[in-house]
């Protein structure tokens, strides 16, 4: 097995690289750590239940009795349950340091990875739902390690938000997708107006230096400042209006694009939108879903339709993510949604057969 643990628990020994495949190791670390925190939530209450027991206890029997007679019974009554919350503490700190272990490792795996050049970004097309034409691209981040092949985002993402190195890994991908564009873009010239759509985190925008860093980014790739589209995910815009709107404004006066991504995942709830001058909104693959699905039917299209007029209402384009059958796409043609992403087009590919597709001018 690549991680070894003591009978209490802590680890002995983690081997990745020579055993199994990392990302079987980070699977398995946070399982284990899910189950460590879950263990010691339970634990928690049953210790201050004791702890209330015991309170309890000795406020009842010192009422009853002489003072002396119910010192002795207390003491043989509630010596049993204080060497159960002795135990319960003891048995909490063991955890607590094994997930202080398994944080560490999580961290240390991710980190090595960051330093070692082992991200890799894919591309997946943005099509002009009108034209059938490549609009544009996202930039999608994925870990290789030599001997265990691609870790998908919903491996080490969540580590990264975790860990801290979320920010960093939001910096490596924006320069890296923005020195792509510019590539392709003089290498076809013709093909100038493509846009690259990058996620980012909300640790990440943040950050005090955040517009300071991406105008650092233009400079350094060149690409122009219209051609790069930030998308932000909406729940920070619910969780933090204020900030974001600052930083919004922060943005587009560099130029750059912003996009409200994940939009209907947790709900509809558009009331910033009219605090925020947005470019488009990116239309959760949850609700495109509900285009062809026969147990949602015409609510689901009715519910799709509402969003795109909102959108339109604050002049902003519509972007449906998670667009997989001709169906769907013919109910967005039809609702007048200005732009598709999903695996009916393409999947995400590398930065090669990306360029194939610029070169080739692909059409659906």
């Amino acid at each position: 097995m690549p991680i070894e643990y003591t009978e209490t628990g802590r680890i002995k020994r983690v081997q990745a690289d020579s055993i199994l495949e990392t990302k079987l190791v980070i699977n398995e670390m946070r399982t284990k750590r899910q189950e460590f925190l879950e263990t010691r939530k339970t634990l928690s209450l049953n210790s201050a239940q004791m702890r209330a027991n015991y309170h309890n206890l000795a406020t009842e029997r010192a009422a009853q009795v002489h003072y002396a007679i119910a010192r002795r019974r207390l003491e043989q009554a509630i010596r049993p349950i204080e060497l159960q919350r002795i135990q319960l503490d003891r048995t909490i700190q063991e955890i607590d340091s094994c997930i202080w272990q398994l944080d560490g490792y999580l961290s240390s795996i991710l980190g090595t990875g960051l330093n070692q050049q082992d991200l890799k970004l894919h591309y997946q097309p943005i099509v002009a739902l009108g034209t059938g034409q490549i609009s544009g691209f996202e930039a999608l981040v994925r870990w290789q390690r030599a001997k265990s092949g691609f870790t998908f985002p919903s491996e080490f993402i969540p580590l990264a938000e975790e860990t801290g190195l979320i920010v960093h890994l939001d910096r490596w991908v924006l320069l890296e997708a923005c020195r792509q564009m510019r590539e392709w873009q003089l290498e076809y010239p013709e093909q100038a107006h493509l846009t690259m759509n990058v996620n980012l985190s909300k640790k990440h925008v943040a950050q005090p230096d955040f517009a300071d860093h991406l105008e650092e980014i233009i400079r350094q790739s060149e690409l122009p400042p219209e051609n790069l589209k930030l998308e932000v995910t909406e729940s920070a815009f619910v969780e933090n209006p204020e900030p974001l709107e600052a930083s919004v404004d922060q943005l587009r006066a560099l130029g750059l694009q912003v996009c409200v991504d994940d939009f209907g995942s947790e709900g509809i709830a558009g009331h910033y939108l009219q605090h925020l001058t947005l470019n488009s909104l990116n239309m959760d693959r949850s609700l495109v879903s509900c285009l062809d699905s026969e147990e949602v039917g015409e609510e689901g299209v009715a519910m799709v339709q509402s969003i795109i007029q909102l959108a339109h209402q604050h002049d902003m384009a519509v972007v449906a993510k998670g667009v997989e059958t001709q169906e769907q796409l013919t109910q967005l043609r039809g609702l007048a949604g200005e732009y598709g992403q999903g695996y009916f087009f393409s999947k995400p590919v590398p930065g090669d057969d990306a360029a194939v597709m610029i070169a080739e001018k692909a059409q659906w």
